[in-house]
Formats: C-alpha cells, structure tokens, sequence
C-alpha cells in the first residue's frame, strides 16, 4: 500500500499551526514594518495582559505539587490609583497553588479578595500610566497567610527606575521610534527593536514577562518598582535591526536589584558570520534568500519563550548570516539568550479561497549560540523550534545546556550549514494501533533543513501493511554534497501488536577528527571517528498540550556499515556505546566509532546505520554520501597507493599495477597467514575483519589493508 507524505506531515503541519496560532494571540504585531517582524511563543499556559505600549503574561502553572488539605482564608487586597496610573492587575503565586491567581476586577476603591489555603505566597501589583507611556510593578514575597487579613499596596512604593541602554559596537545607542498619541514625535535609528523582560523568582520560576512597543529617546526600555527583595531577579533580551545598514544586535541583561542602569560594553560583542549552503531545491530560490533569527529566552534551562525574527527585503547575495552578540548568563548562571541563525531555502505558494497569494517559508536553521567576546557556545539542544523531543514535562522546551559532546565552541572555526546529506529524526506518538510521525532533517551539524521534510516532489513514502506489520520506507533527494547529488532512505519495520510498536530513532550524527574538529573530509581513515545519538522514546501524556517524551538508557542497540559511493557492497564499521555521554532529553544513548577500519579505492563513501530496540523495532537510515576519505588504508602505503590497486573477486584477491609480486598477509598481531607469489592470492581461509597486506615487487614495497567480508 503506497501512501504520500501528506498524511505523515499531517502532525508537523498542525504543531507549526497550533504554535503560530498561539504566537499570534499572545501579542500584537501593530509595531511590524513591512515585510519585516517577529513571531513570538510563549511557553506554558499564560494570563495576558495588554496595554498599548506593553504587553505582559502572567504564567499560570509554574511548579509541580501535591495539594494536601489545607485551611482556607480569605485575603483583601486594596490597590490604590493616582491620577496618573490605572490598576490593571494582581498576580499571586505559591507553591501550594495548582495555578497561579490573576485578579483584573476591583471596586470603586480598588479593592478586591479571594480564598487562599495556608501558606507563604508571592504578588505583584500592575499599574499602567494613564498616557500608556510608563508601567509600575509593585512586588510583596514571602507574604505569609495564616488567617483572615488585608494587604495593601501603594503604586508610590514604585520609585525605582530600572532602565536597558543598548549600544551598537560603535558605541551609539540603540532607539526605537518614539510615538506619542499615535505619532511618532522622535524617530530612532533601528527599524526593529523590541525588549523581553522577565521578572523570576529563584523558587516560583517566571512570575511576569513585558514585551515592550514604547522607547524614550535615552533608553530601549524602563520600568517602575518597588525594591525586589533577594528571591526576585529581572532577566532581559533586547533585540535590534540598524536601519542604515540592516546590522543585527542580540543582547542579554540580567539584574538582581531594582533601580539599575542596564547598558551594555560594546567591547564585549562578538560578531557571528554563519555561512549556509542552500539545499538542492533551494538553489532555485536565490531571489528569496534573506536571514531569520530564532531566538530563546531561558531560565533554569527550559525556554521561557521562543521568537522568530525575519526580514524579507533583505537579501543575502552571500549566504552569509551575521549579527552582532553580547549574551552573558545571568550572575547565578539560571538566565540567558541564545540566537539561532537561519537562511531562507524556499518559499512555495500556500492557496487562498479568498485569492490572495499567501506563503509557506521554509528555513535552514543553524544551532543556537550564546557568549560574546570571552567565548562562545554553539548549543545542541536536538530541535522541537515548535514542539518535539525537548519539551520538558513542565511544557517548556529543554534549551540550555544542550548535549555536552554536540556542542561546541567558537574553536570549532569557520564552517558551512546545509552541505552533507542529513538524517532523519522522527518524532512519534502511538496514537491507538497508528503510529503519527513528524520529519525533522538535521545536518552534520545539527542544524535543521525545513524544506527536506515539506518539499513533496523530493521526499517519497512507500507504506507497506501486512496485518500488524509495518514496513514504512522514507526517501529523501533534496541532498547536494558539493556538486554530488544524494539522498537519505529510511526504513522503519514495528508490529502495531505489541504493546511497545514504536521504533528507536535516531537523534544526531556527525564526523570529527582527532582534534575533535567536526569535519565529514579526511586526508586518512585513521584521522576520522562518527559519533551519533539514538534513542527509545515513549510519549508522555502529561495534560498540558501535546506533552514530552522518556527515554530508556541502553535500549538501544546499533549496527554500521559503509559502501564506497555508488556500490551495494556494504561492510561492518565497528561502532561502541558510551554509556557516560547518555542525554536523555531528546537524544538517548551516544555511540562511536573509527573510521580507522574504512578501505577502499579513497573519495566518497556511504553510511548505513541500524538501529533496534528491545521490542525488535527497526530503523534504518542510508545516507549517501556520507564521508570522503582521500587515503582509506589505516597505514600509508610506503610508496605511492596510485601505483598499487587491490581489488577482490569471488574469493581471491586481485593485484593490479604489478607483475608476479610477492604478496604476505598478517592478522592484527603481525603473524603471517598467507605468503604467496603472484597476482591472484586465494584469500577463502580467511575470516571477517581487516589484514594488513605487504606487496612486494618491481624493486618497491607497499603496504595496504584489506577488509574481508563474505
């Protein structure tokens, strides 16, 4: 039974619909300029509360709980107004709550109640001023309930000013337009800047986040309030487009006291140019091809949010995608920003029943980075940019650290995304007897190619059901390494009979050298290791949206083989488990092996990886090609391999380039198994496994290695 991959990007197309919905209701987009704007996620259920200058979310759910019975009480609160300010609202968070409270509604006078259990809350008091050009946050912790009781807050106990001032590495600042009653009475210098601020509390999590749309002529962003208190700390990510020259500004602030100055050093920036390859389709749309940036806000490792920054008019005739940075973690290194570069591969035509033209943007995004000038951090976190396996089961995504051997930093040097034939990781949901999947195809280095996944005329399915038993194969062509056309072909094999019919996926692969360098060209075999990640996943459903995933240790077991380019010819790659890099949140166990063990005539080779679980699902991924390696033999021959070619015939082993040599076979221990003369040397008494072969002849020497498999 054939089917096409519509049914299968089903589940991707309603996560991306279901986020960008999301997005789309949490903030305004008034503030857009043509062609050019942000699409924001939240995280998390939230209240929101909007005001024509700010925009704030309240999070509802912040910690995991048991309720226990407990005392009611009940609490008035009495707000008060001045004839500048509005009351708009009263948050109140604890840990013995299922949700936070948000309380909009007050008499006359400001006041308002509500039933609380027994315990030690948080709460603030929102205030908006009357011209929508200021905000006031007056915060209360450690509030303790243990009977019937007023509190009352005073918007005048906001008299700290807490202020961010951006610089470019110029050392000019960073203005948005400022606009006063619809107009814009001083016009600043960026065409896009916006300011994230999120008020945390080291035990409660995020208690507030302010998207900021009002600038002052000397600073990006302000905000009133009373003084913290030691559990409360302000987190900031500022992003900016220069319009002058359309340069990228991405910085992170943090504070742990009210009443502080932000700025930045502009000294400090450090300035990324992250060169991508367009897929092969994608070289049909160099017209389109202009920059993205997905950027993270994040707290104790999950995201807090979750915004992609676009510009559509401008192009990049380079491939090259830069930006400045500066984003330092926080002081007790629980906040920070990581900004993902990406390049725009495609853009196909979306029909509308109302005739207008609408598109589908499909993107090469690369890993998130964070740091500035003293270093930086290149973060594999997996992917899930909506929804995969790094959510957390608190409905975060899992951001920072990411995977401690995938990541890498600045020493990595100058490299290019989008040019290696990628994997495919499957996200999957057992939905009764039916399997739904979504495609992710990531990179050498991790990186996400959107347009593998979605373009129909380069990703074919064959879906073949006998009964119970699934054999499901995924093709892939939409691969250009260099000038050399490719494909990846993934075959899963489950029975839907099981209780456990789910397949092990694969997470990541890459190539690296001695120096750890990631790298899928080698001089030499003996130069080169693969290391990839796999995993046995099961879905969790935790009732808080589309929920996360749990992975069991070592459930896994994996097979390699490699085929010169071209060939069917597939042979063993030995390949080891390391136990001590597993990483269960959206990648499993971690395994490795040498290329050391690769003969061949040298150039491209291709890679098959096999994967099963202890429930006997399979998966198997053939990418083609997979790595280059100019020399194979894991000794250099003592002359020239050129002069010299081995090749092998049914069970003999053929010498080219010689006539009559004598030919000496040892095993890895260096003892002589065969000591022939001639050009044909019966090689059937040998077992599976790699020789070292010495030929001599024409008054030279040369030493090759020869891999036997029958």
């Amino acid at each position: 039974m054939k089917i096409s991959n519509c049914l299968y990007g089903l589940l991707s197309i309603i996560l991306l619909t279901s986020a960008t919905l999301q997005s789309q209701s949490l903030v305004s987009h008034s503030d857009f300029f043509q062609m050019q704007g942000e699409q924001r996620t939240l995280y998390g259920e939230n209240h929101l509360i909007q005001g024509h200058a700010y925009n704030l979310s309240v999070p509802k759910r912040q910690t995991s709980h048991t309720l226990r019975a407990t005392e009611e009480y009940t609490v008035s609160f009495t707000l008060d107004q001045t004839a500048e300010t509005y009351r708009i609202a009263l948050a109140i968070f604890g840990e013995n709550l299922p949700e936070s409270i948000m309380l909009r509604n007050f008499s006359t006078i400001g006041e308002a109640k509500c039933k609380l259990p027994k315990g030690s809350y948080t709460m603030y008091a929102y205030y908006l001023s009357k011209d929508n050009l200021r905000h006031y946050v007056v915060f209360k912790d450690n509030v303790a309930v243990l009977r019937n009781m007023s509190i009352d807050f005073n918007v005048q106990d906001a008299k700290y000013l807490t202020e961010i001032k951006s610089y470019d590495e110029k050392s000019v600042l960073l203005q948005g337009n400022v606009v006063q009653d619809g107009k814009i009475v001083h016009r600043g210098n960026c065409k896009h800047l916006s300011t994230d601020v999120y008020f945390l509390h080291n035990k409660l999590g995020c208690l507030m986040t302010s998207f900021n749309k009002f600038y002052s002529p000397d600073y990006n962003y302000g905000i009133y309030t009373n003084d913290f208190g030691e559990n409360i700390s302000l987190g900031a990510t500022v992003k900016g487009i220069k319009s002058e020259d359309g340069s990228r500004y991405f910085l992170s602030y943090s504070s742990d006291k009210a009443g502080q100055v932000l700025k930045n050093e502009p000294k400090n920036y450090a300035q990324a140019q992250q060169r991508f390859a367009s897929t092969k389709i994608g070289k049909g749309y160099t017209s389109i091809a202009s920059p993205a940036y997905n950027v993270w806000s994040v707290y104790d490792s999950g995201a807090l949010s979750h915004v992609l920054m676009f510009d559509y008019d401008f192009i990049l005739q380079d491939k090259i995608v830069s930006f400045w940075y500066d984003l330092p973690k926080s002081k007790d290194g629980r906040f920070t920003t990581l900004v993902a570069p990406a390049f725009l591969d495609q853009r196909t035509v979306i029909p509308s029943v109302q005739g207008e033209a609408k598109y589908d943007y499909r993107y090469l995004v690369g890993l998130p980075i964070r740091g500035n000038a003293q270093g930086t951090e290149y973060v594999d976190f997996g992917y899930g940019l909506w929804y995969g396996y790094a959510m957390l089961p608190d409905g975060r995504q899992s951001i920072y650290p990411g995977h401690p051997v995938f990541s890498f930093t600045e020493k990595q040097g100058v490299f290019e995304y989008g040019n290696s034939c990628p994997i495919l990781s499957i996200i999957t949901i057992p939905n009764g007897k039916t399997l739904l999947l979504s495609y992710t195809y990531l990179g050498r280095y991790g990186e996400v190619r959107e347009t593998d996944a979605k373009e129909e005329s380069t990703l074919q399915q064959n879906r073949d059901v006998q009964g119970d038993v699934v054999h499901h194969v995924i093709k892939n062509t939409n691969v250009q390494v260099d000038n050399l056309a490719g494909y990846n072909i993934t075959t899963l094999d489950y029975n839907t009979s099981r209780s456990d019919f789910t397949p092990p996926v694969l997470q990541m692969l890459r190539f690296v050298n001695a120096e750890g360098e990631i790298t899928d060209r080698f001089d030499s075999g003996t130069e080169g290791y693969v290391e990839f990640a796999a995993g046995d996943f099961d879905h969790v459903d935790n009732d808080k949206g589309l929920g996360y995933w749990s992975c069991k240790q070592q459930n896994v077991t994996a097979t390699l083989y490699y085929a010169e380019h071209g060939t069917d010819s597939w042979h063993p790659l030995e390949v080891a488990s390391k136990p001590e890099h597993y990483w269960a949140q959206g990648f499993g166990d971690f395994f490795r092996g040498a290329l050391s063990e690769v003969a061949g005539e040298g150039g491209w080779f291709d890679l098959k990886v096999e994967l099963k679980d202890l429930s006997d699902n399979k998966q198997t991924q053939v990418l083609s090609p997979a790595f280059y390696i100019q020399n194979p033999t894991a000794i250099s021959p003592l002359l020239s391999k050129e002069d010299v070619k081995l090749k092998l015939e049914e069970c003999n082993m053929q010498v080219i380039g010689l006539t009559n040599p004598q030919v000496t076979i040892y095993d890895n221990a260096g003892v002589i198994l065969i000591d022939k003369r001639g050009n044909s040397v019966p090689v059937a008494s040998l077992t599976d496994g790699t020789y070292l072969v010495k030929i001599a002849g024409d008054g030279n020497t040369y030493i090759k290695k020869l891999l036997i498999s029958h």
